[in-house]
């Protein structure tokens, strides 16, 4: 099944920041054009990003027009800085599509920071509260922010954008980093 997935990475605002098309089936994959994902700025270009795919993945149309699923990366920082209940799953949701999205195009994330947020997405899992977890594992709060944010900046930085002008493709440029001053007390 293709799917429509929305990523909010902007404190100021409640809408996604941008988009990218998902394949979950036997396999996971983001939409891939010559094997970089593929995001977009306005859900609209869902089906300009479908044209310019890699073959094998027109076969699965139609193209989703709808959102499934937002993945907040924002109200997971926050979370991560102040919360010890996941209570909506956002934080599980938001993790394991990030971890979809690394597996798909093969990053390499450093092993101490890839190995934090693996284990809390395994906690998370199967409950929801995650505080004392923390606590117990001696996990810094800290360090699983910049963890997130370094995985969300890997992602971005190894994927392309679809332009509002066109099926052109640009590299991201920006580093997600400076969406998020208030959680790293920057």
């Amino acid at each position: 099944m293709l799917y429509l997935i929305g990523y909010r990475l902007d404190f100021q605002s409640e809408r996604p920041s941008f988009y990218n098309l998902m394949i979950y089936g036997d396999e996971v994959s983001p939409l891939k054009h010559r094997g970089y994902p593929v995001f977009f700025d306005d859900k609209r270009f869902a089906p300009s990003a479908f044209k310019i795919a890699d073959v094998a993945m027109k076969k699965l149309g139609p193209v989703p027009l709808d959102v499934h699923y937002v993945c907040d990366i924002v109200k997971a920082l926050q979370l991560l800085q102040s919360r010890s209940l996941d209570r909506d799953a956002t934080l599980i949701n938001c993790l394991n599509i990030l971890d979809d999205l690394r597996r798909s195009t093969n990053l390499r994330i450093p092993r101490r920071e890839l190995l934090i947020l693996d284990q809390l997405s395994n906690h998370l899992t199967f409950r929801r509260r995650f505080g004392n977890y923390l606590t117990e594992k001696k996990i810094d709060r800290l360090q699983l922010i910049d963890a997130l944010l370094r995985l969300v900046d890997a992602i971005l930085i190894h994927s392309k954008f679809l332009d509002a002008g066109g099926p052109h493709l640009r590299y991201y440029r920006k580093s997600v980093i400076q969406f998020s001053p208030s959680i790293r007390g920057r």
